[in-house]
């Protein structure tokens, strides 16, 4: 899907390259993110459905904000597959939390500590 977005891209940097240098660097590394960002949430669902039957507790991020959503479920323990089936699924974009999960930074954690998100 991020594909399609490549095209617009470099006409969007070629326009605005020749107005100025600087944004277009700077439209190009927070377009790049966004893509890498994209593909953390992708890699954080795979891993999850991987694990579903594992038991895993919601823990809020570093963020100095959190969402309605984030800040129900912190401390919440369920399996992973409880999460997944309502799209909770932190860094993911478009995911059901308040915040989209795109930027969230929250965590799912086993019993001994082990993240299941990155």
């Amino acid at each position: 899907e991020q594909f399609s977005f490549i095209d617009s891209l470099f006409d969007d940097l070629r326009e605005i390259r020749k107005t100025d240098e600087f944004d277009a660097v700077t439209v190009a590394t927070a377009r790049a993110e966004g893509y890498a960002n994209a593909l953390d949430g992708f890699f954080v669902e795979a891993k999850l459905r991987g694990a579903s039957n594992v038991v895993v507790m919601w823990r809020l991020g570093n963020t100095e904000k959190h969402c309605p959503t984030c800040k129900e479920l912190d401390g919440q323990k369920h399996k992973i597959s409880w999460f997944v089936d309502r799209n909770y699924i932190p860094r993911k974009y478009g995911a059901a939390m308040d915040c989209g999960g795109y930027n969230c930074d929250c965590t799912l954690t086993d019993k001994n500590g082990n993240e299941y998100t990155i």
